[in-house]
């Protein structure tokens, strides 16, 4: 086992470097192309909005490429810091709670950076979806909790998924 305080500052770290990057790519998206993140607007804004474009339907796959390879390769660093951590392979338990941790230090900046602070307080235009600007909507914090309570449950079935594969195939 790795000491906590060792894998808590090497989950931290990659847990920053991922909310910086997947931060920058949506705030980016959002700027670019607000329309490629209707799916998770709440749901009268959704019902609001008017259908995607072909052009934000092909932004929206660039987007997902890109947010697939920062999560990979934020994961795939991580997961070789922990082998130099462990001095050979980490155990399961270890696996498990540095990927949690990195997965729900962004998950927790979505929530307060992201979806209060910019989307729900400050609510920018530009990160508005065409149409739907002004709606009541776009201040319900608890959607926007409702959706980082599914992101924990997510975060934790994926660490463990994350951590047996680790500890069984390498």
């Amino acid at each position: 086992m790795i000491p906590l305080d060792l894998l808590l500052q090497h989950s931290l770290f990659y847990g920053a470097v991922l909310s910086v990057a997947m931060t920058t790519l949506i705030l980016v998206t959002l700027y670019g192309r607000p329309m490629i993140w209707v799916g998770d607007a709440p749901p009268e804004v959704r019902a609001a909005a008017p259908p995607m474009s072909d052009a934000d339907r092909r932004a929206k796959r660039v987007a997902t490429v890109v947010m697939l390879a920062i999560l990979s390769a934020v994961l795939v660093a991580a997961l070789r810091g922990l082998w130099e951590l462990a001095m050979g392979r980490p155990s399961f338990a270890d696996v498990a709670l540095s990927t949690f941790i990195i997965f729900m230090t962004f998950n927790l900046v979505d929530l307060l950076i992201i979806d209060w602070l910019i989307l729900v307080t400050l609510r920018p235009g530009f990160a508005m979806i065409p149409g739907t600007e002004g709606m009541a909507a776009y201040g319900d914090y608890s959607f926007h909790f409702h959706a980082f309570l599914k992101g924990t449950a997510g975060v934790a079935a994926f660490s463990l998924i994350v951590a047996a594969i680790v500890v069984l195939l390498l």
